[in-house]
């Protein structure tokens, strides 16, 4: 077998067979042909009574309805499509079945289930797909409309949200279905969007939303429901837990009454009402909201656990730790659940390879040549200097599928609240990869980054962040002039950029060819360093990773500081030409050059070449002199 980009993926699917697990957490039985009738038979006219899903050479097809995609999927394909999860998930749900990190035993029979999975979607029925794709209308109480917002659907599953006209009347904040609203009665039921709303309406409920979905509450909203009685019914997910706790904060002073309906245990995440109404029926949805329970405001952060009494701590036997293996996204080059640090000089390309890096997850292949796993990767980019239309371009011209792609470009910092972003966007969207870049741009304008112990402060939450979600987490900085005797320490800012992060890749440029580039791992903490990986950026813009190149961090680096110690050199030569003709107090000199960015140790090596010396004096008090030598006077 090629070498895998995703070893321990490789090893863990050699831990299950397929048809067992197929069967145990699907029920779907193969024949001898290995052929069985799909999970999606809903999908199918006759319910796929002729069987079309088989298994072959451990990958899954259905071959008449094609509901697992174009090309046959693995295991993790499978379970991805089946619950709905990203690859993070389903490596933990494969993991688990197999025994591997505190599952059960491999082998063992799990319970089975009758029928497809619970997290299988129906299909939805043209009126409640017409009801939650829009377009949705807002009026005022007078009944004149004011602006509507129109839905897209992306390939991924997530969805776009547009308003017309543009910059609709922020003065006047109206919450959706608002005639509906003020004539309907009590209970008033808000979920996460309009589309749930109008389903919540056409089952007779009074119902509204406010606009744009999750993330959108604003106080004044909470007018519109003073003296009612409401019910909120967010989404099964982070976001919609957050939606609910910023309404219920403006809307406890003003309603009636606040309850909240609580997601059933066979609801997946991310899922709604409409999932209830379409999985259960109309039965299930009243059952749940007569169901639901008072708010009750969210227990605060926990309390840190005191210090234990010295006289009580003791060490631990090793015997008793639970060794674990290191996850890579791709070995050895990014790890999983840690940081990888990429550094190089302005236009080496660091954000062209990142681009690559995502280009290939999205399309599910491997990198570097190495074998892929066939499923599209869902990818962050979050910058503080490269605008998204940009991103956009670049990725474009690497053919990525941006359906599974999302950016960010606006300015936040690593605090609480920035930490808790980059968490839940990893969450919500079940993404294995975020590049962070540059890291410098979310630090805050108070942080030295040169001063370890700031740096430290931000470096350790990011780590424990991606150690939650599973994550791989780029961190991208520039490299430092001068000569440090270790590559990874010429990342730009304190030691503990590179200290914290596992992996370390310096990019760079062949200083006879600055169009020859390369990626060179400079650092690593659970494998063995990795060769340099060759890469070109054409006049056009077009990047392409080369087979192999002889370039090294060393030859990138020292080319770097030779070329800033001949500019340096120049400068300094420069300035004596100009000082020196005649005679000058070397410290004067020395003072002018540090004023124009010249390092005292270069402009005396400089004058040590260049010019006659003459002291006057003797000890502490004696003054040195300089004047330029007769040959370079005349050169001037």
């Amino acid at each position: 077998m090629a070498e895998s980009g995703r070893p321990e993926l490789a090893a863990l699917k050699q831990r299950v067979d397929p048809a067992a697990f197929a069967h145990d957490r699907y029920g779907v039985e193969f024949d001898a042909n290995g052929k069985a009738r799909c999970p999606h038979a809903e999908r199918h006219n006759n319910g796929d009574r002729n069987p079309s899903f088989q298994l072959h050479k451990a990958r899954f097809k259905c071959w008449s309805r094609g509901c697992f995609g174009e090309k046959p999927v693995d295991v993790f394909g499978l379970v991805m499509d089946m619950d709905g999860v990203g690859l993070a998930d389903a490596r933990r749900i494969v993991e688990k079945y197999a025994g591997v990190n505190g599952g059960g035993t491999s082998g063992t029979p799990q319970p089975r289930r009758s029928g497809p999975s619970k997290r299988v979607k129906t299909k939805r029925t043209p009126e409640v797909q017409a009801l939650t794709r829009g377009p949705f209308q807002y009026y005022n109480r007078a009944g004149e409309l004011l602006f509507t917002i129109s839905r897209t659907d992306q390939a991924n599953g997530d969805k776009s949200f547009f308003c017309e006209p543009k910059g609709y009347p922020k003065d006047e904040r109206v919450i959706y279905r608002w005639i509906e609203l003020e004539a309907g009665e009590d209970p008033v039921i808000l979920p996460e969007g309009e589309g749930k709303a109008d389903v919540l309406g056409s089952l007779g409920y009074t119902a509204t939303a406010t606009p744009f979905g999750s993330g959108s509450w604003l106080a004044p909203y909470a007018d519109a429901l003073q003296g009612r009685h409401v019910i909120l019914w967010p989404d099964n997910d982070n976001a919609g837990r957050t939606y609910a706790e910023a309404a219920a904060r403006d809307l406890l002073p003003v309603v009636a009454s606040l309850r909240i309906v609580e997601a059933p245990d066979w609801l997946s995440k991310g899922e709604d009402v409409v999932d209830v109404l379409e999985a259960r029926g109309e039965a299930e949805v009243r059952r749940l909201v007569e169901a639901a329970v008072p708010w009750e405001p969210p227990e605060g952060p926990e309390q840190a656990e005191p210090e234990p009494n010295p006289a009580e701590r003791s060490t631990v036997a090793m015997c008793d730790v639970e060794p674990t293996e290191s996850k890579w996204l791709s070995h050895p080059r990014i790890e999983l659940e840690t940081l990888t640090l990429v550094f190089g000089a302005g236009g080496d390309g660091k954000t062209y390879a990142c681009c690559a890096i995502m280009a290939a997850l999205s399309k599910g292949e491997g990198l570097w040549g190495a074998e892929g796993t066939g499923v599209p990767s869902t990818c962050i980019y979050m910058t503080g200097e490269d605008s998204l239309q940009m991103l956009r371009r670049r990725l474009d011209a690497m053919d990525a599928n941006v359906n599974f792609i999302r950016g960010y470009d606006e300015p936040f910092s690593f605090d609480a609240e920035g930490f808790a972003f980059v968490e839940r966007e990893i969450e919500d969207h079940g993404a294995e990869l975020c590049v962070i870049d540059p890291v410098v741009a979310f630090l805050g304008k108070d942080l030295d980054m040169y001063r370890a112990n700031e740096t430290r402060a931000v470096l350790s939450p990011l780590k424990d962040v991606a150690k939650r979600t599973g994550a791989a987490i780029i961190i991208v900085t520039h490299v430092t002039k001068g000569a440090a005797n270790r590559a990874v320490s010429r990342a730009l800012g304190s030691a503990d950029f590179g200290n914290a992060a596992r992996s370390a890749l310096l990019v760079g440029s062949d200083p006879d060819n600055p169009r020859r580039k390369a990626l060179c791992q400079v650092k690593v903490n659970n494998a063995a360093l990795a060769d340099p990986v060759g890469f070109e950026i054409d006049e056009a813009g077009r990047f392409t990773w080369t087979q192999g190149t002889d370039l090294t961090s060393a030859r990138i680096l020292g080319a770097e500081a030779g070329d800033d110690e001949r500019q340096a050199g120049t400068q300094a030569e420069g300035l004596l030409r100009a000082e020196c003709k005649e005679e000058r107090k070397a410290a004067d000199v020395i003072d002018q050059a540090k004023l124009e960015g010249i390092a005292q140790r270069t402009i005396q090596r400089a004058a040590g070449r260049m010019c006659e010396h003459c002291r006057e004096g003797f000890g502490k008090g004696s003054v040195v002199y300089w004047k330029l030598k007769p040959e370079y006077i005349d050169a001037t």
